[in-house]
């Protein structure tokens, strides 16, 4: 058992959280390295051992997540390769401008005047 670390609450078989939003980066790893100087590849940036309830992850985390996003616009589309959890493109849309992911890098369309 473990405790929420927003609300204290004792946690059990609680789903991954991601730290950085995954529409943001997708589910990619990054090397690190350990204490001794080892290099640790392919670690995910994600809170798996029950850190965040059910609760505070759809209340609290979700919609900082969603907020998150909204200010970062065209950043996600450039590194989000992978897309959505249902395998669509990475995606950007604001009055005036929108921004996709493709095979071959982000397309950018801005409208002007």
């Amino acid at each position: 058992m473990s405790q929420c670390i927003v609300c204290l609450e004792t946690t059990c078989d609680e789903p991954v959280e991601h730290i950085v939003p995954e529409s943001l980066l997708g589910d990619i790893t990054f090397d690190t390295t350990s204490p001794q100087g080892l290099i640790i590849p392919e670690r995910r940036l994600v809170l798996e051992n029950d850190e965040v309830c059910r609760r505070c992850n759809a209340k609290v985390l979700s919609p900082l997540d969603q907020y998150f996003q909204a200010q970062l616009g065209f950043l996600k589309v450039f590194w989000n390769a992978k897309g959505t959890k249902k395998g669509e493109p990475a995606t950007m849309r604001r009055p005036g401008a929108s921004a996709v992911r493709t095979p071959y890098g982000a397309h950018i369309t801005v409208q002007t005047g």
